[in-house]
């Protein structure tokens, strides 16, 4: 039976971004392993996560691996421990899923030898966003490990879109049949579907505006709390509503007491980490990511678009991938106040655009953004992975 391993950055991201393919690649022969952290003090939920994985008859491992840490002595450690798991389960594929499990499982793998990784590149992040002399180190750090791992013998290369494929293209690593454009991870078209929302109100006054995303300066949060601020000065009765949690190892963490501030001054409503996205998003008329994060491709707007909801987001890679400006939705210059506020205005008060635009987003998520064919495409990869292995 063949053995896949996959690194990722927490459990909770496995198992809202991954955890499809791992039950298909099970349902294929896999035997199947997962590597990540468990923080139990973390508001991502880390234990349920583990159990999630586990109850698919999954087996998983516990690294650790913390997104945020530049200690080397730390950073060695999961080096190690990442090593310590090839060594032992001795996988014919190893599936690394973000920055640092890239970077460390091309490390491995260039220097050892071993499986065949495919590489998933997720998004760039705030690094390749920002600018003085700090950032540019560490952009030209990550840049240097990225193309290290590209170089690895054999190994499958999975961007999320054209942009972040565009700043390694130039280097010459990257080579035709061993990189692939995937369109994100796909969504549940059954779960996620506008029935769901059939009873929502047409009032403009009533309407809801919903953000989902990690609670972090850059996913464009205070933005969407000054929006809610203006907005309602012009539309009272209409409701902004924050889902997620707070990210403690995010340099753009927002402090819970910020978020309560928000709460109190009567701007936003918080719930806070939910389980059941279909039925949250179901409360909603308009969905909202004002993000200025170097996105893979958002699932979040994927759900959003698969539920019919207009979205309002930033002109940024990833989410213009997702909305069509002025067909599936409205995007707006990143950290653009005043275009953020006038484009939620305008889908507030145009309800044909508004059920335009809910209605084209659907049918773009059924063109483009299956789930069924993001695992298709997965479980063909990591085929091509594993015959390149054998072959050698």
């Amino acid at each position: 039976m063949p053995v896949l391993l996959i690194v990722v950055i927490d459990a909770p991201f496995f198992v809202t971004h991954r955890l499809p393919i791992a039950i298909a690649a099970k349902q294929e022969g896999y035997e199947v392993h997962v590597a990540a952290p468990i923080d139990h003090t973390s508001p991502r939920g880390d234990a349920a996560a583990q159990k999630t994985i586990e109850d698919q008859g999954i087996t998983f491992h516990t690294i650790p691996l913390k997104r945020s840490s530049l200690n080397p002595f730390k950073e060695l450690r999961v080096v190690l421990a990442i090593r310590r798991l090839i060594n032992t389960l001795r996988p014919q594929v190893l599936h690394c899923v973000g920055t640092k499990p890239v970077v460390y499982g091309g490390l491995l793998t260039r220097l050892f030898g071993g499986p065949i990784p495919v590489f998933a590149v997720t998004g760039l992040g705030t690094v390749f966003m920002q600018r003085g002399q700090r950032h540019d180190l560490r952009q030209r750090l990550m840049r240097a490990g990225f193309l290290n791992a590209f170089r690895t013998r054999g190994c499958q290369i999975i961007f999320q879109n054209p942009e972040d494929e565009e700043v390694f293209f130039d280097s010459g690593v990257l080579k035709e049949g061993r990189y692939h454009m995937v369109g994100g991870v796909g969504v549940n078209l059954d779960r996620f579907h506008p029935s769901l929302r059939s009873d929502r109100s047409t009032d403009a006054e009533a309407l809801t505006i919903m953000l989902a995303a990690r609670l972090i300066e850059a996913k464009g949060v205070r933005l969407f709390a000054e929006a809610a601020r203006r907005l309602k000065q012009m539309h009272p009765s209409t409701r902004f509503i924050l889902l997620g949690h707070s990210d403690p190892e995010s340099p753009t963490d927002i402090g819970q007491s910020e978020i309560e501030t928000w709460q109190k001054d009567g701007v936003v409503e918080w719930w806070g980490h939910v389980d059941d996205m279909p039925s949250a998003m179901a409360k909603a008329d308009i969905f909202c990511l004002p993000s200025h994060y170097r996105e893979g491709v958002p699932k979040v707007l994927l759900e959003a678009a698969a539920m019919g909801l207009p979205i309002v987001s930033t002109d940024m890679p990833g989410c213009r991938d997702v909305v069509d400006d002025g067909e599936t939705g409205l995007l707006v210059p990143p950290r653009d106040q005043g275009a953020l506020t006038k484009a939620l205005e305008r889908l507030v008060t145009d309800q044909d655009f508004r059920t335009e635009a809910g209605k084209a987003g659907r049918a773009k998520a059924e063109r483009e953004f299956s789930e069924a064919e993001f695992v298709r495409k997965s479980l063909e990869i990591y085929s091509l992975a594993a015959r390149y292995g054998r072959a050698t």
